[in-house]
């Protein structure tokens, strides 16, 4: 129903592009749009307008990203949809005591993106702290996701909209996470699992399961919680 856009290569006038990055000469670079030192291009990659890529990023070819985001520390596999406001490779919330009270920490890790993904609008993904965020490829992720720093996920991932992933999880391949679902830090999770809307995951969990509630179980013990609990709160028949 949709056949694929033709990318119409060029570069626009009011584009800021720094001497040494590099830009496909397929590649769409709109107005506005800053390319920072030492980035990367890719063949038939569409830059929107007034999007911010920092130095040293690399596009893949055929990626799209659209309007008013910002890249930095990152790297995007090929054919990616980079949605309007997202934010990426940008400090994460590492907090830290100095003399004057709480204070940011210095990231030095990187965003790296496999092919094929999708990043809705919106959509934050810190960059690591030591070491690299990591999204693997033909993960789709909807718009108001937060994806914490040195989170490691998986190939083949839904994630849904305002699910918030704290830092350091581990996420393996095709799971599907609901909407407003949460899930801790330091966790590892297995493959192939569902979270339902608003699932809150606190514990590492393994291979093929649905779970449901907050905190997680799986989802026939939530609803005979669910189920219990209404006995409880409904008034017993006096005769």
């Amino acid at each position: 129903m949709y056949p694929p856009v033709e990318v119409e290569p060029g570069i626009a006038d009011t584009a800021v592009i720094a001497h040494d990055a590099r830009v496909a000469d397929s590649a769409r670079i709109e107005g506005g749009a800053s390319i920072g030192a030492g980035a990367e291009i890719g063949d038939g990659a569409w830059i929107k307008a007034n999007v911010a890529i920092g130095d040293g990023c690399v596009i893949g070819a055929g990626t799209m990203v659209e309007e008013n985001a910002a890249l930095s520390h990152a790297m995007i596999g090929k054919n990616c949809q980079i949605g309007p406001g997202v934010r990426i490779g940008f400090i994460g919330f590492g907090v830290g005591r100095d003399g004057g009270g709480n204070a940011l920490v210095r990231h030095l890790g990187r965003v790296l993106i496999g092919d094929a993904c999708t990043i809705g609008a919106n959509t934050t993904i810190d960059r690591g702290f030591l070491e690299d965020t990591v999204i693997g490829a033909h993960v789709m992720i909807d718009n108001l996701v937060q994806i914490a720093h040195n989170c490691t996920i998986g190939d083949g991932n839904v994630i849904c909209g305002q699910v918030g992933i704290a830092g350091s999880t581990v996420i393996g391949d095709n799971n599907i996470f609901g909407a407003q679902s949460g899930v801790a830090d330091h966790i590892t999770i297995g493959s192939g699992n569902v979270f339902a809307a608003r699932a809150g995951v606190t514990k590492s969990t393994g291979d093929g399961q649905v779970m449901a509630g907050f905190p997680a179980v799986p989802a026939q013990d939530f609803r005979r919680q669910v189920a219990s609990l209404r006995r409880l709160a409904t008034p017993r028949k006096t005769t």
